[in-house]
């Protein structure tokens, strides 16, 4: 028996004034204390909020575009499957927590948990941390993350967001497409700075960075498993550095991360690792001696 049931039941035996209700208003007044709509606290959150799942939702949560800076927390056994859009979708600088027992789920070609936006203006990090839960996608992405910000003309040096995936005894899988002719990846990062034109002395682009820690997990997918970018892109008129961010994968205790193959003729059997990181660097005026055009690799990191 729940508390508020307990509680119930405990009033309607002390209160004789309550034995006197009738049956309509006092399930009336049960469903005004427990609507169903009341899953997660906050399904449009703003700047700085933070959204509690308790329960079953079907609506999701989704951020307006800028809304950074939001927690998205799933107590034990609470879910997500929103039938008409990613099941959570928010900007950078923002975290989502998935706790025992918990599941988002992306129906449809809907991603499961999905982060966009990314600005390089924050130069934020973003989380998503599942425990002994899961996330699944029938289509679509189990995690789509597109951080990589890109601008025309600017000056100066920008960073990319970062993004940390931690999973401990968790579940990722997606299926594929009716037909077996593509499926989306299970975990797509990207955390790249694109400058277009560099206006001032010195264009400096800086990939964000990735790093994926899975615990006794087990990804699956008819795409690629982890299908990680992070590249720095600058273009300057006289100097241009750029950056590719460092990219680490820890699969520890048991963790494995498998690629299916959906049948003779058709496609399928994606990588299961996937990175790219590096910088380009280029000058429009690139003749002169003491210009100056820098590209660096990012550094990866990959334990089994």
């Amino acid at each position: 028996m729940s508390a508020r049931s307990q509680f119930l039941s405990g009033y309607l035996l002390s209160s004789t004034a309550l034995v006197g209700v009738t049956a309509g208003a006092l399930a009336l007044w049960t469903a005004q204390v427990n609507p169903a709509s009341a899953a997660c606290d906050i399904n449009l959150p703003t700047e700085g909020q933070t959204v509690t799942c308790i329960d079953a939702d079907v609506t999701g949560v989704y951020a307006a575009n800028d809304e950074r800076n939001i927690t998205v927390v799933l107590s034990p056994s609470a879910s997500i499957d929103a039938p008409a859009d990613d099941g959570i979708d928010l900007n950078g600088s923002s975290n989502v927590t998935l706790n025992s027992g918990s599941s988002v789920n992306g129906l449809g070609s809907y991603d499961a948990i999905r982060f966009s936006d990314g600005d390089i203006a924050y130069s934020g990090s973003s989380t998503v941390t599942l425990n002994d839960a899961s996330a699944s996608a029938q289509y679509g992405n189990v995690l789509d993350v597109q951080l990589g910000a890109g601008v025309g003309y600017t000056k100066g040096s920008y960073t990319g967001d970062s993004f940390t995936l931690s999973a401990s005894k968790s579940n990722l899988s997606n299926n594929y497409y009716p037909g077996g002719y593509s499926t989306a990846d299970a975990v797509k990062v990207d955390t790249g700075v694109y400058i277009e034109f560099g206006v001032g002395s010195t264009t400096e682009a800086t990939a964000g960075d990735i790093t994926v820690d899975f615990s006794e997990t087990k990804l699956n997918s008819y795409g690629n498993g982890l299908n990680l970018k992070s590249i720095g892109y600058a273009k300057g008129l006289y100097d241009a550095s750029a950056n590719g961010g460092a990219v680490s994968v820890e699969l520890s205790q048991n963790s494995s991360i498998n690629t299916k193959f959906y049948g003779a003729g058709k496609n399928g059997g994606g990588t299961g690792i996937l990175v790219t990181t590096g910088g380009v660097a280029k000058t429009k005026y690139g003749e002169y001696d003491d210009n100056y055009a820098g590209s660096y690799a990012g550094m990866i990191s990959i334990g089994l």
